[in-house]
């Protein structure tokens, strides 16, 4: 009697190999945040990982999100600058796109993300 494949094991096996081909080509990433630093918040959330890819994989995350909130702000400022070219009461000389601390804050609220500016006092 021949035995009869099992129907998800094929699905399953490609899974494997392509989360393989996956954590190979993680190995060889270097974040831009650093994957100290990553380790360092992850324990401090409480999970353990003692393999240096789970903390790449966690890196290239934040740098996943970190380049969409840049994105954004460019975005904003781009429509910032361009209202301002219309009017010539607010053009100032200098056209380059500036990206400016209320671009970062509107990019981060869409994302949940709340900045709190605290003032800084001077010690004498």
């Amino acid at each position: 009697m021949q035995k009869q494949p099992v129907p998800g094991v094929k699905r399953f096996e490609a899974k494997v190999e392509e989360l393989s081909d996956f954590l190979s080509a993680v190995d060889g990433y270097s974040p831009t945040v650093p994957v100290e630093a990553v380790q360092y918040y992850l324990s401090k959330a409480g999970v353990s990982a003692e393999d240096e890819r789970v903390a790449k994989v966690v890196a290239l995350a934040a740098d996943r999100f970190l380049a969409k909130i840049v994105e954004e702000a460019k975005q904003s400022a781009k429509l910032r600058n361009a209202k301002n070219l219309k009017n010539p009461r607010k053009r100032k000389t200098d056209t380059t796109d500036l990206l400016e601390n209320a671009d970062l804050s509107r990019s981060l609220a869409n994302h949940r993300v709340h900045l709190r500016r605290k003032m800084a006092v001077p010690t004498d």
